[in-house]
């Protein structure tokens, strides 16, 4: 009988301490599978967020057509040019001077246009890459139809108006469109522009 019960108590608790190891291991398999989604999901997140970015930054950029179209867009520097660019002096009592931005993009995607490329504004003033460009003297953007390839890189600067010597956001202009980004630009961190810089 001693016997009897002995085994019966070996055997009960046998299979308490088989149901709490397996409990404890679904327990470890759950948290370490949270802990992945986690740590993914924070990836994502970092890699799609290309807001408030600083001058020497990166965003990656990408237009929604069926081209697949994407590119690294980077801003080197800010500068403000007061009365004219190289000449050109078609300012305003508003606008009384130009910023510069000076820029790098490395194409991901297939050839695009540089017109596609230039999608945004500064100060919430667009930029000017052709007509205006021209008449500025900042040539590398200057033909909207010219095509950038595919892993080719390109520096070079654009102008918009300005009301005056400060920072501002430099952002994406038709949202939807393309990818969202945004640099912020300090007032100390904008430059004077050295007349004839191209």
């Amino acid at each position: 009988m001693k016997r009897l019960s002995l085994l019966i108590m070996t055997v009960t608790l046998s299979l308490g301490l088989l149901a709490c190891g397996t409990d404890k291991s679904e327990s470890t398999n759950d948290n370490s599978n949270k802990v992945s989604e986690n740590k993914k999901n924070s990836s994502e997140q970092g890699k799609n967020d290309y807001k408030n970015l600083k001058i020497g930054e990166t965003a990656v950029v990408e237009i929604f057509t069926d081209q697949d179209y994407k590119y690294e867009l980077t801003l080197n520097s800010v500068e403000y040019a007061d009365g004219e660019i190289n000449g050109y002096t078609e300012v305003s009592y508003d606008f009384p001077g130009f910023f510069i931005l000076d820029i790098t993009i490395k194409n991901l995607g297939p050839a695009v246009n540089y017109a596609q490329l230039l999608q945004f504004s500064y100060s919430n003033n667009d930029v000017y890459p052709s007509i205006l460009g021209t008449e500025y003297g900042l040539m590398k953007f200057g033909d909207e139809n010219k095509k950038l390839e595919k892993n080719e890189v390109i520096t070079g600067r654009v102008a918009t108006l300005s009301g005056g010597k400060h920072g501002g956001i430099m952002e994406t202009k038709v949202q939807g469109f393309m990818s969202d980004f945004s640099f912020q630009v300090e007032d100390s961190e904008v430059k004077d522009y050295k007349q004839g810089d191209q």
